[in-house]
């Protein structure tokens, strides 16, 4: 598997450095979240961003004027699984916090800008 960022890198070598000094390691995979800036524009992607839990909801907020697109998975028990931001990854930190976890509240909130109320 090729991974395009560093910490994933660090990971690896903790796992070759370890295995070299005869301690028990194995490299099990890495946290492949991230936040980006990309020709100006904040993107950030955390979790299971893609939706491959199955069972799991997709609540996506997108709004072509402001180019913000949000997009949260929610899994059948209603913990946050994973997330894209683009345009506003102001949420990215809490959002990531939350992954794993049911949010204190509902997702929309989560993905509606400050002031907008659930549709």
């Amino acid at each position: 598997r090729v991974y395009g960022l560093v910490a994933p890198g660090y990971e690896m070598a903790e796992t070759a450095a370890a295995t070299i000094a005869a301690d028990e390691a194995s490299f099990t995979g890495a946290d492949l979240s991230t936040k980006l800036k990309l020709l100006g524009v904040d993107v950030a992607s955390f979790g299971d961003a893609h939706g491959a839990t199955s069972d799991c909801l997709d609540v996506v907020y997108s709004d072509s004027r402001s180019g913000t697109y949000k997009k949260l998975v929610i899994g059948r028990g209603g913990e946050l699984l994973g997330g894209i931001l683009v345009g506003d990854a102001e949420a990215y930190g809490t959002l990531r916090a939350f992954t794993g976890s049911v949010p204190p509240i509902a997702p929309e909130q989560l993905v509606l800008p400050a002031g907008a109320g659930a549709p």
